[in-house]
């Protein structure tokens, strides 16, 4: 018993102690390191000092030197440590380095030889002492400066890398950058050594792209930050031309980048587009690859920049089965036809964020069904657990379906699912479900199907009366399900969007199932997308939907139609446009109104899709970058932007297809000229003038005069629409410009300025005011009519004194009445 309670009071003192003395106490039993960083005779403030311990672990920083160069870090248990310089955020260029001298470009690194963290100095710290003298002593770097062209063009943004020999089968990617708009680059603050030095990823010119090198010549296609091998045939560093640092400047490091090839083909997986699946291309012989992206709306891929000769083609992602194609011969210039492929499922794959268990709000005591959607090999198993995701401490007897249905709920819950089978398994992030207790808000709820059967993965947005979007209800369950709590008493619109709901494509067809539904406005309006203005899909046309307080609104059903689709292809002067920024909108006609609906999706291979169409008549608009907008059939607009009364309606049935919408976009011309700005005049009150300009460029040319000031359009002049616009009565001196317009864009003119001359003074255009009548290009208005209404522009008051033939300004009465009452 004695012994017993001598241990207690032993703690006891400890922690007393420990309290007490604490700073003291942690001094005695930890270290820490101090020097001083340099460049020759100069001392660097601001260089960062990281530590590394002796397995390699970083452990900390200190805080930036300062103007003594001097640095320290304290709090290090006793062992031994390595240092690293890092002067990044000066000027001067200073190459980094391990303690005490090991130069690098770049980070450390845990494995190779390479500026090896464990080949710096072993640093030995004991407790309570400040191991001193851990100094630097950082020269300055030198650089590698070149510019980059692709069949003889500057491109901005192409990829450049610097690469050393990392003590690996491979090399190691040191730095990289992108070029100027004159297709220029540089690398600074680099050790002395041999680089090497590759070019690639240019996005502008052909369609079938620019074949990517290594200096000097060697052709070298490959993605991202791909390892180079260091010995083999084609493509490896010891086929390379190193490019040696000493001290200076290495400049001349210059690329022509070659014109490629490329392969085109279709990727799916399971039957669907799926994100995250990519074809891989590689040249035979080589491990190096191009790769492309699959489009989540066709699967279509696109792989450029290829050399010629035969290339292998696979197929790969995240939760499918790798697969491997037959070699395919690549020409210069040309789109070779590819493998199309349809992977496997794999190990359990969450394809869709929303595919994930989401968190949602729900009223005190009301139970919640919980969804996730899941690809895989089947068959697929499913454990519920109550907590965060990868607490296995609490699973959900009997809960081992995609949709789980939680009992009443009272307080905040967590909640998550495991998916598995014979290949892996996969956790589900975290739902949280939060409680609602706050008895003066109310909740909805309802379904959502279509044909009568359920529809899993559907959105619900909710609006206010307001017509402004107040909650997303989180995806519906397989039994189509959903609900929205936490709102405040009142009238809401719902409106259901099936975005998220996958569907069927076969290898070269996009079928209907594809985007399978129409998305629709609470009870039955089918639409292209909701708006708060205007007639089309107004979110007030929907039928109010009554919350009370404590209570929940249900039986919020709707069936959702089937969607058409309207597809084609889209070339560009008979070409792919390749990634030039092509897009494609839906317009809806609406009394005689147009209205941007939607913005559809065109693939790598010039695949046009156009989805969740409910039936009616659609206009399809396509933009291209460099290329003269169009809407289908053929008709061409000023700009991107156009909402068209003209082109060819598009009819669009109930789950079917409207195919054969194609388009070939021709080329932009240079965007017009001014040769001869609009002049400035001054002409007596009540006279009228002629503006001229005088443009250059490929016809048709479109001409629209305004008031103000060069580049508002606020005050178009109707009719005003010809190379000279002639006035109306002037009373006012007034700003005019006029903006020409083709194909290929537009010129806005200098501001043309009218002054005015009135009885001997010169009358200026107050603010807020008017100064001019209505005119047509190339013609006069016929005088005002006396005691009438006058005709002046749209949109410009005629007050502010502003004053017609005839008729005395507002200013002109005020003097006349004041010079009666003096007499």
């Amino acid at each position: 018993m004695r012994c017993s309670s001598c241990q207690r009071l032993l703690w006891a003192v400890a922690i007393l102690a420990a309290v007490l003395l604490g700073p003291g106490v942690a001094w005695a039993q930890t270290g820490g390191i101090a020097g001083t960083v340099k460049s020759g005779a100069t001392l660097l403030a601001g260089v960062r000092v990281d530590v590394y311990n002796s397995a390699e672990v970083f452990v900390g920083s200190a805080a930036p030197t300062n103007a003594a160069g001097a640095y320290s870090l304290a709090g290090l248990a006793p062992g031994t440590y390595y240092a690293f310089a890092y002067s990044g955020n000066l000027t001067g260029g200073y190459v980094d380095a391990l303690y005490p001298n090991t130069q690098c470009t770049g980070s450390p690194v845990t494995s190779g030889t390479y500026c090896r963290i464990n080949t710096g100095g072993v640093i030995a710290v004991s407790a309570g002492t400040m191991t001193s003298a851990i100094d630097f002593d950082l020269p300055v770097g030198g650089t590698i400066s070149g510019v980059v062209t692709a069949g003889g063009v500057t491109y901005s943004g192409s990829s450049v890398e610097l690469h050393v020999d990392g003590g690996f089968s491979t090399a190691l990617t040191r730095a990289s950058t992108s070029t100027s708009a004159s297709g220029a680059y540089q690398f600074t603050r680099l050790a002395a050594g041999n680089y090497y030095v590759w070019a690639g990823n240019v996005t502008g010119g052909a369609a079938t792209g620019y074949v990517s090198e290594l200096f000097d010549n060697v052709t070298c296609p490959k993605s991202g930050f791909g390892a180079i091998p260091m010995t083999g045939a084609g493509c490896s560093i010891a086929a390379a031309t190193a490019v040696p640092v000493v001290n200076g400047n290495t400049t001349g490091v210059g690329f022509d980048l070659a014109p490629g090839g490329a392969i085109r083909g279709r990727l799916i997986g399971a039957g669907l587009p799926r994100p995250s699946l990519q074809a891989n291309a590689a040249m035979v012989g080589n491990a190096l690859s191009s790769t492309s992206p699959a489009s989540e709306q066709t699967g279509g891929y696109l792989l450029k920049g290829l050399p010629p000769g035969p290339i292998t083609v696979t197929g790969s992602g995240f939760g499918y089965l790798f697969q491997t194609a037959g070699a395919t011969t690549v020409t210069v210039g040309a789109i070779a036809t590819g493998p199309n492929f349809d992977l496997a499922p794999a190990a359990p794959n969450l394809a869709y964020s929303s595919y994930q268990p989401q968190g949602r709000s729900v009223m005190a005591g009301q139970p919640t069904t919980l969804s996730v959607t899941a690809t895989g090999q089947a068959p697929l198993f499913y454990q519920w657990y109550r907590g965060v995701a990868g607490d296995f401490a609490n699973p959900i007897a009997g809960a081992t379906g995609r949709d789980y249905t939680t009992p009443p709920v009272f307080v905040v819950e967590n909640y998550w699912v495991r998916i598995s089978n014979s290949l892996g398994a996969l956790n589900s992030q975290t739902a949280t479900v939060n409680v609602v207790n706050n008895p003066s808000f109310g909740a909805l709820s309802g379904t959502i199907t279509s044909g009568g059967q359920p529809v899993a993965n559907a959105v619900v947005n909710v609006y206010s009366s307001a017509e402004q979007l107040v909650a997303l209800s989180a995806p519906t369950s397989a039994a189509g399900a959903f609900s929205v709590a936490a709102l405040a008493p009142g009238n809401y619109y719902a409106f259901v969007s099936s975005g998220a709901v996958a569907g069927n494509v076969t290898g070269t067809l996009v079928a209907p199932a594809d985007y399978p539904y129409a998305d629709v406005l609470y009870p039955n309006i089918p639409c292209v997308g909701v708006r708060n203005t205007g007639t089309y899909c107004r979110i007030s046309s929907g039928l109010p939907i009554t919350v009370a307080a404590n209570a929940v609104t249900t039986g919020i059903d709707v069936d959702l139609p089937m969607g058409g689709l309207v597809t084609g292809t889209i070339t560009a002067a008979g070409a792919l446009p390749g990634q030039l920024g092509t897009s494609v909108s839906v317009i809806v006609d609406v009394l005689g109104q147009s209205y941007l609906a939607a913005v559809g999706h065109v693939d790598a291979l010039g695949t046009l899709v156009l989805g969740r169409l409910p039936a009616g008549l659609f206009r399809v608009v396509a933009a291209s970058a460099g290329m003269i907008t169009e809407v289908w059939d053929d008709v061409k607009c000023l700009n991107s932007n156009c909402l068209p009364a003209g082109g060819t309606p598009i009819a669009v049935s109930s789950g079917g297809i409207a195919s054969g919408v194609d388009f070939d976009l021709d080329p932009a011309p240079p965007r017009p000229l001014i040769m001869t700005q609009p002049e400035n005049q001054a002409i007596q009150a009540g006279q009228v003038t002629t503006l001229v300009v005088a443009a250059v460029g490929q016809t048709p040319l479109f001409y629209q005069w305004y008031v103000g000031v060069s580049g508002d359009t606020s005050n178009p002049i109707p009719g005003a629409t010809s190379a000279s616009y002639t006035t109306g009565p002037v009373g006012l001196s007034t700003n005019f410009w006029v903006r020409v317009t083709n194909y290929g864009g537009f010129a806005n003119s200098d501001t043309a300025t009218v002054d005015v001359n009135v009885g001997g003074m010169w009358r200026t255009f107050p603010p807020g005011g008017g100064g001019v009548g209505s005119g047509t290009g190339g013609g006069t208005t016929g005088p005002p009519v006396p005691g009438g209404s006058h005709p002046r522009v749209p949109g410009v008051s005629p007050g502010g004194g502003l004053f017609w033939p005839g008729r005395e300004s507002s200013l002109e009465v005020v003097g006349r009445d004041r010079r009666e009452r003096s007499r």
